[in-house]
């Protein structure tokens, strides 16, 4: 397996479990309140540093009492935290998990939103063939999207595996997707990021059409979907009891990346994602299947 170098967001994850928000003057129990590292892109690494695959995490720290917290969640996982300390607050983002398992977010990215492309120049150093690099959160962190479509031309120049996991755009900043879309070999989707494209099928061939070579949607209890050159390819979606769909988008995309750093095929790499995401949803937290399971689980497929 070759390297993985991974660019984006990392905050705490404040997740509150609860049946209710509260109204202006209320308070409300929550039956659970747990702290964990957090972000798309730190998300992503922490399942591949436990899968075993030493991930490089690019980042900006703050200089408060989080920084070691979150510095400590990335080395038990395994990964290298590759973070710059800015004087800021570190990013926290309070996810409202419902009892359905689905989930809202109030966040600040903090720290991670001063991430630059002057502090992920690095990677472009160091990257070799067969090396994947792998962005989250990126139209969350304005700084780093603008110029952004350059990095990762280089990057493949270089010979890297370049992806994107799209992210819900609050910012504004995915204005500038069609640049990075020419040099992305994978971009991940949910449903309802897909949908600002259009309908499944156009928006597909619209995104084909930018230059993006694989596109893999995660479309929740549908199962998830594989396109490339025209050809679609559909997997149905695990069993599992939702409790907490917090961070399950994270984990199916490091099932997919492990699946295809591992040599499976498109589809495969779609069943292995699905498992490993019903996993994750049965479980409070960013949790995942322990890495003999996943090595089984590869095994038999």
């Amino acid at each position: 397996m070759g390297n993985v170098f991974v660019i984006g967001d990392l905050n705490v994850d404040v997740l509150c479990h609860t049946g209710k928000l509260p109204g202006k003057g209320e308070e409300v129990h929550s039956q659970n309140i747990g702290l964990s590292a957090g972000g798309n892109a730190a998300n992503f690494a922490i399942v591949m540093g436990r899968l075993g695959a030493g991930p490089e995490l690019y980042s900006c720290a703050g200089n408060d009492f989080l920084s070691g917290f979150l510095r400590k969640e990335l080395e038990d996982a395994g990964v290298k935290a590759r973070l710059r300390e800015v004087r800021a607050a570190s990013g926290i983002s309070v996810c409202m998990v419902f009892p359905d398992g689905e989930r809202g977010f109030v966040s600040n990215k903090g720290a991670s939103g001063m991430l630059s492309l002057q502090d992920i120049r690095p990677v472009l150093k160091d990257v070799r063939p067969g090396d994947i690099v792998y962005s989250g959160g990126l139209f969350h962190l304005p700084r780093l999207a603008r110029g952004f479509a350059g990095f990762m031309r280089d990057a493949r120049k270089k010979g890297a595996t370049t992806m994107l996991d799209y992210t819900f755009d609050e910012s504004g900043c995915s204005g500038s997707f069609r640049d990075v879309a020419a040099h992305l070999d994978m971009l991940f989707l949910n449903r309802k990021e897909l949908g600002s494209f259009g309908k499944e099928s156009k928006a597909l061939k619209k995104l084909s059409g930018m230059g993006v070579r694989d596109i893999i949607v995660k479309l929740g209890g549908r199962g998830s979907i594989f396109f490339t050159n025209g050809m679609t390819r559909k997997e149905p979606a695990r069993k599992a009891s939702a409790y907490d769909t917090t961070g399950a988008g994270d984990v199916f995309n490091a099932g997919f990346v492990y699946g295809f750093m591992s040599g499976l095929l498109p589809e495969q790499c779609l069943r292995l994602a699905n498992w490993m995401a019903a996993w994750k949803v049965a479980r409070p937290g960013l949790q995942t299947p322990p890495r003999e399971k996943v090595l089984d689980f590869v095994r038999r497929l």
